[in-house]
């Protein structure tokens, strides 16, 4: 997931709202990860001398409907994840860290009077 993340496929997303590249990236590593454990149990099962076939998992019980209940499980559980770093992206190296971890109160944040007119 650290590898994936370096490639940057979100540029266009990053235009509107935090949502939009928030559910994207979530839905895509979704995808990503669902797809790299199904290869990785077909490769062990080559390596065991199963067919290609006998190889692939079943994946939420089977199916595409099984998949893509997966990958929406997988794609809400990685929310979190991806609205911490695009937070920290839009607010700055270390400006997260130091809201999280640091008294608030002393930051050198924008007004939301000011931020909200801009």
């Amino acid at each position: 997931m650290l590898i994936a993340e370096h490639f940057d496929t979100q540029t266009a997303v990053r235009s509107g709202p935090l949502l939009y590249p928030i559910l994207t990236r979530s839905g895509l590593f979704a995808l990503l990860m669902v797809c790299f454990y199904a290869l990785e149990d077909m490769a062990i099962g080559l390596w065991r001398g199963k067919t290609l076939v006998d190889s692939v998992p079943m994946i939420g019980g089977g199916g595409v409907l099984g998949w893509a209940s997966v990958v929406l499980i997988m794609t809400v559980a990685l929310i979190p994840y991806f609205t911490f770093r695009e937070l920290g992206r839009v607010l700055g190296p270390g400006r997260l860290q130091a809201l999280l971890f640091r008294d608030g109160s002393h930051l050198d944040l924008p007004d939301q009077d000011k931020a909200g007119r801009g």
